[in-house]
């Protein structure tokens, strides 16, 4: 997989890949987090059992046992979260990811700036009524006055 990514043009331009380098991420935290999103996406799943994810990297129940600690890392730098788990045994949580996770895995818009905050607030802070909020919501709608 690392060496057809390699000779693919566009990897550069991909979000996931992007994120992979910033954090840099081997193969087996790239299936983890591709996992979690598509469950997310694809099967409504909105979290993942923890050893799941762990036996999908792992080639036996020998290998599962030796890297039982492999999403403490992904937990550290906020890319994943793990839920319920019992003191010290990740492997009974509920993984899922972050929605800014999901949102940079996508390729979703920058943040927004603090300036576009302001005027945000300023907009909100004027308005008389939720109706010109939703008229301006869709401007493409005719008026009904």
């Amino acid at each position: 997989v690392e060496a057809r990514l390699a000779l693919t043009a566009v990897s550069e331009a991909l979000p996931l890949l992007r994120l992979l380098r910033e954090h840099a991420l081997d193969l087996d935290a790239a299936v983890i987090l591709v996992t979690l999103l598509f469950q997310e996406l694809i099967e409504g799943v909105g979290a993942v059992d923890a050893v799941d994810l762990i036996k999908l990297v792992s080639e036996s129940e020998d290998e599962v046992l030796r890297r039982r600690m492999l999403l403490r890392p992904l937990q550290r730098r906020h890319l994943i979260r793990l839920d319920g788990a019992y003191s010290g045994k990740d492997l009974t949580a509920d993984a899922s990811l972050p929605n800014e996770v999901v949102e940079r895995m996508l390729g979703g818009g920058a943040p927004i700036g603090s300036d576009e905050r302001i005027d945000f607030h300023s907009y909100l802070a004027n308005l008389q009524s939720s109706d010109p909020f939703f008229t301006d919501l869709d401007p493409g709608s005719p008026d009904e006055g």
